[in-house]
């Protein structure tokens, strides 16, 4: 199979929502399809915007997967004051929806994050990891993970994620477990059990 790996263009930042598949937390935590669409919407901005390395693979030209990493003290490629506004306008109608059980979400991640610096230098945070559903299993997450240790040798990298295939998938690919949280998260008549992890590796 020849996979590709390239700069994600701007044109194709839009189809990253079509990359998260339903085991997305957001899923889970959404009571209907307009709420999934502002969580998701929310979630995948809030990773843009701080965005500085990207990387998608092709196969035919069709967009096959894609990797979005933040490397300390390198500059944002899409934080825009249109998208800064846009952020703030998302993060307000998140607010309103549900203000209480994503900021158990996003505390957690703070918390784990600064326990993990206490002991650990990071240089930077793999972001976003995605591949097209139906390519899933097909060596594209592999390709684009090495493309990246490549381009960042020796930085210590750090990146969360919970119980699902994609905790197995970076074990196997030499990133260790740190820390573990169970958290709950509440949203209406939904009460959702998470256990989250923060990993790390030294590229």
């Amino acid at each position: 199979m020849d996979i590709r790996i390239e700069k994600l263009s701007y044109k194709n930042l839009g189809k990253i929502k079509d990359f998260i598949g339903k085991e997305n937390i957001f899923t889970k935590f959404s009571r209907n399809k307009l709420e999934f669409y502002i969580y998701s919407r929310y979630y995948i901005n809030g990773e843009i915007s701080k965005t500085t390395h990207t990387y998608a693979a092709y196969l035919d030209k069709q967009l096959a997967g894609f990797l979005l990493a933040t490397i300390d003290n390198k500059p944002k490629q899409y934080n825009s004051k249109l998208r800064k506004i846009y952020t703030v306008l998302l993060k307000l109608t998140v607010r309103l929806l549900n203000a209480e059980g994503l900021s158990v979400y996003h505390n957690n991640r703070k918390l784990m994050l600064s326990e993990l610096k206490k002991n650990y230098k990071t240089e930077g945070e793999l972001n976003l990891l995605a591949i097209e559903p139906l390519m899933q299993g097909t060596g594209i997450g592999t390709a684009l993970l090495n493309k990246f240790q490549e381009d960042q040798k020796e930085k210590n990298i750090f990146l969360f994620t919970d119980s699902g295939p994609q905790y197995k998938f970076y074990i196997k690919e030499g990133f260790e477990q740190g820390s573990n949280r169970l958290i709950f998260l509440e949203n209406y008549s939904k009460k959702i059990a998470l256990t989250y992890f923060i990993c790390t590796k030294k590229l």
